[in-house]
C-alpha cells in the first residue's frame, strides 16, 4: 500500500494534466494497459496480475472487509470476510459485501463490474453494470441478491466480480480538434471517497433495515395457512357430529322401520289365522 499511494500522489499532485501513456487510445483498456497504469498510478490496491486474475480486458477482484444482512427481526448482521474462511447469503435474501482491494482512481479512469458468470448461473444476482466514477478512492459496497430457496457460501478466497477499466476522454487535448471543448470539468465529490458502509446505507435508507420481500410474503403465506387451518378445525368437527347425528338417527329409522314392519307382518298372520277359521271381524 505505501507504494501504491506514493504513486497516487504523484498523480494527484499534478492533477491529472499529465497523464501517463498518452498513446494508450482513450478506451476500455486491455489486461497489459491495466497493468500499465495500476503500476503508474497504484489505483487498486493489493493487485494481483497472476493465478488467472486477468483476462484479456477485465481483473477478477474478492469480497474482502464486512458482510452485512438484516435478520428476520430487522437486527443488522455485520462480519468480517476473511479469505481462508467463507460469508453466506441466506435464501431468498439481500446481502452486502464490501470488496477487498481498495481503489484510488485517477480522473480518467473509470471502472464497471458484474457478478462472476458462475454465481449467477448459481442464482445470484447483481446490479447491471454499476459505474464507479473516475476519482473514486475508497472501497466499494455491493449488494447481492440470493433469489434461490437454498443458502449460498462464498469461500473468501474465490473470485467473485470482474471488473473493466475505461480511459476516458478527460484531458483528451491530444485528439487536434479545432473545437475542443472548453466546459468545465466535474470531478467526483470528495465526501464520497473513503466511507464506511454505514454512509451509504444512511444515503439510501437513513440506516433503515433493507431486507428482501420474498420471506416477509412467504411468512404471511404461512400465518395465513395456518390461521385457515385453526378457523376451519371447530367447522369441520361440527361436520363431524352432524355427520354422526345423521347417521345414528338413519339407523334409529331403521331400526323403528324393522320394528313397525315386524309388527305389521305378525297382525296380517293372526288376520289370515282368524279369517281360516271363520271368524270375523265383531259386529
Amino acid at each position: 500500500m505505501p507504494t501504491a499511494l506514493r504513486r497516487q500522489n504523484v498523480v494527484q499532485k499534478n492533477t491529472g494534466t499529465q497523464i501517463p501513456f498518452p498513446n494508450i487510445p482513450r478506451a476500455l483498456l486491455s489486461s497489459e494497459h491495466i497493468k500499465a497504469y495500476v503500476r503508474e498510478t497504484g489505483m487498486i490496491h493489493p493487485f494481483e496480475s497472476g493465478s488467472g486474475s486477468l483476462k484479456s480486458a477485465s481483473y477478477e477482484v474478492r469480497a474482502g472487509g464486512q458482510f452485512i444482512y438484516w435478520d428476520d427481526d430487522g437486527k443488522k448482521i455485520v462480519q468480517p470476510i476473511k479469505r481462508e474462511g467463507t460469508f453466506t447469503l441466506l435464501r431468498n435474501s439481500i446481502s452486502y459485501v464490501q470488496i477487498e482491494p481498495d481503489f484510488l482512481l485517477p480522473q480518467y479512469i473509470a471502472v464497471r463490474f458484474n457478478l462472476r458468470i458462475t454465481h449467477v448461473h448459481r442464482g445470484l444476482l447483481l446490479g447491471t453494470g454499476p459505474l464507479v466514477d473516475p476519482g473514486f478512492h475508497g472501497k466499494l459496497l455491493i449488494p447481492l441478491h440470493n433469489l434461490t430457496s437454498d443458502e449460498y457460501t462464498i469461500r473468501g478466497d474465490e473470485g467473485l466480480i470482474w471488473m473493466e477499466f475505461t480511459k476516458t476522454s478527460h484531458f483528451a487535448k491530444d485528439a487536434g480538434l479545432s473545437d475542443f471543448p472548453r466546459d468545465e470539468f466535474i470531478e467526483t465529490e470528495p465526501q464520497k471517497n473513503n466511507q464506511p458502509p454505514e454512509y451509504y446505507f444512511d444515503r439510501a435508507s437513513k440506516n433503515r433495515p433493507i431486507r428482501s420481500s420474498i420471506p416477509v410474503v412467504v411468512a404471511e403465506a404461512k400465518k395465513d395457512a395456518i390461521s385457515a387451518v385453526t378457523s376451519a378445525k371447530p367447522d369441520r368437527a361440527s361436520a363431524e357430529r352432524s355427520l354422526r347425528r345423521a347417521a345414528d338417527l338413519s339407523g334409529q329409522h331403521r331400526r323403528l322401520g324393522r320394528k313397525e314392519g315386524a309388527r305389521a307382518a305378525a297382525g296380517l298372520r293372526v288376520h289370515r289365522r282368524t279369517r281360516g277359521r271363520g271368524e270375523g271381524p265383531p259386529s
